[in-house]
């Protein structure tokens, strides 16, 4: 008579988790993403859940990874992803302005339509100065700062140039040159 045992495995895959990860953004993203094989160590892994390369939002992110092993036993831990976001605004200026007075010392300019900002994190970008703005005859460097959530920043600068409007009267001119 021969007699067959089979023992069973039931004990779970050895893990080593590191407890928190950092990583940017990937580029023209929102997202990060982190190849999670980098940060846990097993013996005998056959599958990561949910999976070993995951994109994950700007900001701090808790996710479980359980860890399947050759016997089909599993270890699990949770890592605190965190996304950073280190890439600047786009910040677009116009070309150089070359404008008349219409009446009075100064002119007021809105920039709005002219002066834009996008980010890869899809949020509202702050620019600086406020593109409303006030100038008198002269040669203007304008000089505009885009800054996101994450205190990334882009420069422009343009050159607004403003010319007084000069107008004579024709009558007096023709009587003074007589």
């Amino acid at each position: 008579m021969v007699m067959l045992t089979h023992s069973l495995d039931t004990t779970p895959p050895v893990l080593v988790c590191d407890p928190v990860v950092y990583v940017y953004t990937n580029p023209g993203s929102d997202e990060g993403t982190v190849d999670i094989r980098s940060f846990i160590q097993a013996n005998d892994i056959i599958t990561i859940i949910p999976g070993h390369i995951i994109d994950y939002p700007i900001g701090r992110s808790e996710e479980m990874f359980i860890v399947i092993g050759p016997s089909l036993n599993s270890g699990s831990c949770i890592i605190e992803i965190n996304v950073e976001d280190n890439e600047a605004p786009v910040l677009n200026c116009p070309d150089d302005i070359h404008e008349f007075l219409q009446g009075g010392p100064t002119r007021h300019f809105d920039l709005s339509d002219n002066v834009t900002a996008t980010d890869n994190s899809q949020e509202v970008v702050t620019i600086y100065p406020d593109p409303n703005v006030d100038l008198g005859v002269g040669v203007h460097t304008v000089v505009f700062t885009a800054t996101d959530t994450a205190g990334n920043t882009d420069n422009c600068t343009f050159t607004m140039e403003i010319l007084g409007k000069y107008c004579f009267n024709v009558k007096s001119y023709e009587r003074s040159n007589s």
